[in-house]
């Protein structure tokens, strides 16, 4: 197992590299971020998330590798306590990926009466899927004040993240 490596980026010290290279994707499609905003109390234990991202109200979790049991657990209770949908990354942002969304883990919450539940979908922001499969994707269609669709280009993002240069290079 890979040791993580703390970067900075722009004035904040991310726990990885990885987490930094999310940042930098996030930086070049125009969101909004906040990194470890505050921690939650769930039923499985204290849990930390590495990003809120407030124009798609979706918290972003970064992993090293594929999601273990126990993390898949913890996004399922953050989904259920927060109202709100939780995506998990294998890894960094990876340009050469063809399906490289098929790297996100999304869990959306769904109220039943009184109670919400979180439901897991591989995949996640990809423009388009809502017409088929609305509940795997984030609504990019309502985020019109951050541009048109057209204009968010993931791969430029994903490019920019994989080539950046970090501490005494930024």
């Amino acid at each position: 197992m890979l040791k993580s490596v703390p970067t900075t980026y722009r004035g904040i010290t991310y726990r990885s590299r990885a987490e930094a290279r999310w940042a930098v994707v996030f930086d070049q499609l125009g969101w909004t971020h906040h990194y470890e905003p505050e921690a939650f109390d769930l039923p499985s234990g204290r849990y930390l998330p590495d990003f809120l991202l407030p124009e798609v109200q979706a918290y972003f979790e970064v992993k090293g590798r594929e999601p273990s049991a126990i993390e898949k657990r913890f996004a399922r209770e953050l989904c259920e306590a927060a109202e709100m949908t939780v995506v998990m990354s294998s890894g960094p942002p990876n340009p050469s990926r063809k399906q490289w969304d098929e790297d996100l883990l999304t869990f959306v919450p769904e109220r039943f009466e009184d109670e919400v539940d979180a439901y897991a979908y591989r995949g996640g922001f990809v423009d388009g899927r809502r017409e088929y499969h609305p509940a795997c994707s984030i609504d990019l269609g309502n985020l019109a004040h951050l541009g048109s669709l057209r204009e968010i280009s993931w791969c430029a993002a994903f490019q920019k993240a994989a080539t950046a240069r970090f501490g005494v290079f930024e």
